[in-house]
């Protein structure tokens, strides 16, 4: 799909655990990382201080991640499995 494309060199969990600057990374979305126009502040909620900045995704990026996660729990986890919990 065009409008998800990757962020040069791709990054993994471990280069995210101490950014505080998230928006570098986007969003990771059907295994993908995308890059985001706007950001929102995250603080400490304790404090009120600022912690970092994340990006925003739309509401095309929650509908390709919930798609994402329904293909793979119907992958991962078949109907005769879900029947039996």
């Amino acid at each position: 799909m065009d409008y998800y494309v990757p962020l040069e060199g791709s990054m993994t969990t471990n280069d995210l655990e101490n950014a505080a600057d998230l928006t570098a990374a986007g969003l990771l979305v059907d295994g993908r990382w995308v890059s985001r126009p706007r950001t929102h502040e995250v603080r400490n909620p304790l404090t009120g201080e600022p912690v970092g900045t994340i990006a925003l995704g739309t509401a095309d990026d929650v509908e390709v991640a919930v798609d994402a996660a329904a293909r793979t729990l119907a992958r991962e986890f078949p109907l005769h499995a879900r029947r039996a919990v």
